[in-house]
């Protein structure tokens, strides 16, 4: 038995494809929205499978990224972050935010608004400083963060190679 992850579009229909045979079938998923996202499917040709629905809006690249933050409020314009020992590591990484691991023992809350610099591991290693907003914080200590910076955009290019590799 496979297992394989399935991305749900913004209309709650995934394509399905059977890790046995490659059949495919394209399904509404909508009615485990919210509710169940591990299904056991059992493919026409009698093999079944289980498949992890991705009701994300945005594709999340895992990674392993050394970085550094602090609160937006402790930045003055003279800081150059670069230069900060990194007390972070920057575990996913997508369009819309990314995900971390303090490794300072800061204890962040829903709503901090942090400053995160780090380099990307492409061939440029392009370095990224980018305003976040904390929006989830679980107890082994991952939080979760949205892009709230203006300049979005100048990043869009280089996130989309990277996210494509």
């Amino acid at each position: 038995m496979g297992k394989v992850e399935i991305f749900v579009n913004q209309e709650d229909m995934a394509l399905f494809s059977c890790p046995h045979c490659g059949k495919i079938k394209h399904v509404s998923v909508k009615k485990f929205k919210n509710i169940k996202h591990t299904l056991q499917v059992k493919c026409v040709c009698g093999e079944t499978f289980t498949a992890d629905l991705n009701f994300r809006k945005k594709y999340r690249k895992l990674t392993n990224l050394d970085g550094f933050y602090c609160r937006a409020s402790e930045v003055k314009k003279e800081d150059d972050m670069s230069e900060m020992s990194r007390n972070c590591k920057i575990v996913n990484l997508s369009f819309g935010g990314l995900g971390l691991h303090p490794i300072d023992g800061r204890i962040l809350q829903l709503g901090d608004e942090l400053i995160i610099d780090f380099c990307l591991d492409d061939k440029k290693q392009s370095h990224m400083v980018r305003k976040v907003a904390v929006r989830h914080v679980e107890v082994n200590s991952y939080i979760g963060t949205e892009f709230i910076d203006g300049n979005q955009f100048i990043y869009d290019k280089i996130l989309g190679f990277y996210l494509m590799v």
